[in-house]
């Protein structure tokens, strides 16, 4: 009996698993939608503070068109906040506390390819800063400093754990610096301040 439930069990995952990687292959000239929840650990480099300290988000929709079986592009919008945090310190108490909240409408334009049974995916995320405040420390002209517009580059990738299920990671980084004046791109030099995020997250594909 228990030989039988053995082979029954694996049949099933095996059974799983084939749907899976199927549903994973784009149609070429089709188009394809699924909404994205994601919780991001964020910090803002160039801010002094250290540490993925801050708990941010992004809801988001995306929509998509094959190119090939294996192949697609993507575009997304969606509504975020990221940021940056330094809790209060007992053993620095010099150093000064903020929470940083930076909240945002993006758009995101991706290539996608599916390789070994995952989507890996790259592109950029233009964002439209919509509010910048400071809550934990003082800061009262922040929202002035911030530009309207950032952009990030974003790599990811996504993994079917059921059939209509997947998960996925990303990492994001601003391309340009976030401020207004005051800052430089220089790679190797970089004096701004720049989104710097891990973002894990539940896809639902119909």
């Amino acid at each position: 009996m228990k030989h039988w439930f053995g082979i029954l069990l694996f049949s099933h995952i095996a059974c799983i698993q084939a749907q899976t990687n199927t549903d994973f292959e784009f149609g070429k000239n089709q188009f394809y939608a699924f909404p994205n929840v994601q919780l991001l650990a964020c910090q803002i480099d160039g801010d002094a503070a250290s540490g993925y300290n801050k708990i941010g988000y992004n809801v988001a929709f995306h929509t998509g068109m094959g190119l090939s079986p294996t192949r697609s592009v993507e575009f997304s919008i969606g509504f975020t906040e990221r940021g940056s945090r330094r809790a209060f310190n007992e053993e620095q108490p010099s150093l000064t506390p903020f929470h940083i909240r930076y909240n945002a409408l993006e758009l995101g334009l991706f290539y996608v390819a599916i390789w070994k049974g995952k989507q890996v995916y790259g592109g950029i995320k233009p964002a439209y800063q919509l509010n910048v405040r400071e809550t934990e420390g003082y800061s009262p002209y922040i929202n002035v400093d911030y530009a309207k517009i950032a952009v990030l580059s974003e790599l990811g990738f996504r993994m079917k754990v059921a059939p209509n299920w997947s998960i996925n990671a990303t990492l994001n980084y601003s391309v340009f610096t976030l401020l207004k004046e005051g800052g430089s791109n220089n790679i190797v030099f970089p004096t701004g301040v720049y989104h710097n995020n891990l973002a894990f997250g539940v896809v639902y594909n119909p």
